[in-house]
């Protein structure tokens, strides 16, 4: 037998003896590595030194290839999958669309019905740009609770005078006191810095959730499935599952055979000492859960070493000290292994160990045969565990941070509950305003999950202003996600009143915004009297830039003029008149509030109109069609209206869509048809015959029209200004009215 020979046999009988010391140490594995020894070396080396020149034959898929995943299971560890955690996130619609769905809807009218509800532009504005819409333009809230309770008011304006009382004073109490306009401004920023977070919880498409449930103990317990309710809301359990699973993962950085009774000794201990016997107080001793763990408890028993016990007391808190320090030793571990394996001084060491235990002739060859493999299999190990650590750190920090907002918006809850206790008879007409002062009290056993979060939300993992490390608070984390999820449901009616307290801050803000520019917000004064009336002085429309809006003077019923009858061309502006009436109503009957610098008014148990009536092909109605029915609907709700009701009518252009004689003729009957003592109406019409009103009602209707300048031929200034009288020029001076209708066509108005 040559050299040659013998090395290899050698070989081959070295990297043997390394595979019946690993099962030894781990039986499991043995026929694994056995196997893989033979295939993939010693069969090898047998054909390279027997028949160098002999052409193999073609192999088949070989068992390494075969096997591959189960090696590598077994051997290494199970494999760490990637978890993306980026895609979580809600848009814009999802958060509305969550908030929006809770409870009372926006489409609940009662002082308004769903035709007024769309033709003001309340929620939604125009085809052309949807955003111009009424509850936007007044939205100063910070939250997304409010901007729900301020579409669902503006969707639902009162009657009530008590209650827009009680609004209005709210509004009034936090607008002229600093003091609680600050304390409520800043408690509603911090509920916003988590809103988003805690939206997450009501998405069902939400990924983040998924992803969590893999870091419960039922996962690794499958024998107590449905028993770990306590245990999954107890951070101290929770902590002590994860350092099972980091010790797992360093039992894979152990050399291969030594890991085996030192980490498995450490892992039982701390299973013993952390989970096992805080797990029997929570259990029936009936039940089988508990027999199952005095079984546990039992075979642990027998693996109890006083001197390994003795060191793991101090071995693991200095491991997992800090989280840095851990993935630093997995990176050194891993490079010198896999990275750097021809290093001079990693030689040198191997060298001097082959030197120590075998001939030196054969050194450097059985170096690499009896601990390369070991070293390779040991980085390999090194580097899944790098990858689990990894894989953990990323999903819990993921998880921290939405928790960290979710704590600040408990802050901004708690702080809005204290004072809202402390004030209150301020805050007394808010729906369910004891639900909010009552959530944190602890004799409230209802509410023991919300007041144990809290408590759980102001640890250091929680502030982003203090450092603290993710792994090492696995636990409190956990606990605070489970318990988030089980009384997520509990929070919604706090969440409503945060909204109610927010457009309450909101009527403020506006108040305050508006008090030195050119149009202002008022508190409206309400009455009661058995004559319907309404007078504004210097109304506006939200909807229109404040640089560039005109206010209007309004006074129905408290004088002569009861109803108006505004004539005059399309385009002239007589749509923007109605809108600010109407918005001017509708926002006083909201907040107690309005847009204008002074505001007295009967308030009005129905508004209606019949702005911008169009066809209707789902009933086959063409616009004609649909403007009769719309217009026959209000006139017979106007008759049928209760004598101690007042009724607000606004109807701009009707039965515009037939011939000027049929409609003229129209709306002059319909305009005779509404006539009542509980009625306002503000018409309008390009048709010359409804002006006729005024003298066949005996002044129950007034004429008025928009004022129009032509200061140069052909060029027109709309000044958006109410004028009383007919608009005689638009039906007796053709040529003017010729001129202005191309003025609109140049302007693109037409």
């Amino acid at each position: 037998m040559n050299n040659r020979q013998l090395m290899n046999n050698l070989k081959i009988f070295l990297i043997l003896l390394s595979a019946v010391s690993l099962a030894y140490s781990e039986p499991q594995k043995y026929d694994v590595l056995q196997s893989l020894v033979m295939e993939k070396y010693a069969t090898d080396i047998i054909a390279t030194s027997t028949k160098k020149d002999e052409k193999k034959e073609e192999q088949k898929p070989s068992w390494w290839t075969q096997q591959k995943s189960q090696w590598q299971e077994l051997l290494i560890g199970k494999p760490a999958k990637e978890t993306k955690v980026e895609n979580y996130a809600l848009n814009e619609h999802q958060i509305h669309q969550a908030v929006l769905n809770w409870g009372q809807t926006v489409g609940v009218q009662t002082t308004i019905d769903p035709y007024t509800f769309s033709e003001l532009n309340i929620i939604q504005g125009p085809t052309s740009n949807k955003k111009i819409n009424l509850a936007d333009k007044i939205n100063r809230c910070q939250t997304v609770f409010g901007y729900k309770v301020l579409n669902e008011m503006l969707a639902n304006p009162t009657d009530n005078i008590e209650t827009l009382i009680k609004r209005q004073n709210l509004i009034r109490y936090v607008a002229e006191n600093k003091e609680p306009f600050i304390q409520l401004s800043d408690a509603l920023k911090l509920v916003k810095n988590g809103q988003e977070s805690l939206l997450l919880f009501y998405n069902a498409q939400n990924s983040l959730q998924e992803k969590a449930q893999d870091y419960y103990p039922e996962k690794y317990a499958p024998i107590l499935k449905g028993q770990f309710k306590k245990i999954n809301k107890n951070s101290t359990a929770l902590q002590t599952a994860q350092y099972l699973t980091y010790l797992l993962y360093l039992r894979g950085c152990l050399p291969v055979g030594f890991e085996q009774s030192f980490t498995q000794t450490m892992v039982m201990y701390y299973y013993m000492k952390y989970f096992v016997n805080p797990l029997l107080h929570t259990f029936d001793p009936s039940s089988d859960a508990f027999n199952n763990i005095q079984i546990m408890k039992q075979q642990i028993a027998s693996l109890n070493n006083p001197i390994v016990m003795s060191l793991t007391e101090s071995f693991l808190p200095n491991v997992n000290k800090h989280e840095s320090s851990f993935k630093q030793a997995l990176r050194n571990a891993y490079e010198n292994s896999i990275v750097k394996p021809h290093d001079p001084q990693i030689i040198h060491n191997r060298a001097l160990f082959a030197k120590n235990t075998i001939d030196p002739k054969y050194g450097k060859p059985l170096l690499w045969s009896l601990t390369g493999f070991y070293d390779i299999l040991w980085a390999l190990r090194i580097k899944n565990s790098y990858d689990h650590v990894t894989n953990d750190k990323k999903v819990l920090d993921t998880l921290s941070k939405e928790l960290s907002n979710i704590a600040q918006l408990f802050k901004g809850l708690k702080n809005l509950s204290k004072f809202a206790k402390a004030n209150r008879d301020s805050f007394k007409h808010i729906d369910n305003i004891d639900y909010l002062i009552n959530i944190f009290d602890k004799s409230q056993f209802q509410f023991k999950n919300i007041q144990k979060l809290n408590g759980l939300l102001k640890a250091n993992i929680f502030n982003p202003e203090r450092f603290s490390v993710t792994l090492l608070s696995a636990g409190q984390i956990l606990a605070a996600f489970k318990l988030l999820e089980e009384c997520k449901d509990q929070l919604i009616p706090a969440l409503n009143v945060i909204g109610q307290i927010d457009v309450a801050v909101n009527g403020a803000q506006l108040v305050k915004e508006f008090a030195n520019q050119k149009v202002k917000y008022c508190f409206a004064e309400f009455v009661n009297s058995d004559k319907p009336f309404v007078k504004i002085e210097n109304g506006w429309t939200p909807l229109i830039d404040t640089h560039k809006v005109v206010s209007q003077n309004f006074d129905f019923g408290s004088g002569s003029l009861q109803s108006m009858m505004l004539t005059g061309p399309n385009g002239c502006g007589k749509s923007t008149i109605i809108k600010t009436l109407a918005h001017v109503i509708l926002i006083a009957q909201t907040f107690g509030i309005a847009p204008a610098d002074s505001v007295t008014l009967t308030p009005f148990a129905r508004i209606m109109t019949a702005i911008s009536v169009k066809e209707d092909l789902g009933n086959n109605m063409s616009t004609f069609m649909a403007q009769q029915y719309r217009m026959e609907s209000i006139k017979t709700e106007v008759q049928n209206l209760n004598n101690q009701k007042h009724n607000l009518v606004l109807v701009d252009e009707g039965f515009s869509g037939t011939t000027e004689l049929l409609g003229a003729q129209l709306f002059y009957d319909f305009g005779q048809g509404i006539i009542s003592n509980n009625n306002i109406s503000l018409l309008a019409t390009h048709f010359e015959k409804p002006a006729y009103l005024e003298k066949d009602t005996n002044g129950v209707y007034k004429n008025y029209h928009v004022e129009l300048l032509e200061p140069a031929t052909g060029q027109f200034v709309r000044t958006f200004k109410l004028v009383e009288g007919a608009n005689n020029w638009w039906f007796n001076d053709k040529e003017k009215a010729s001129r202005f209708a191309n003025w609109l066509k140049e302007i693109g108005q037409a």
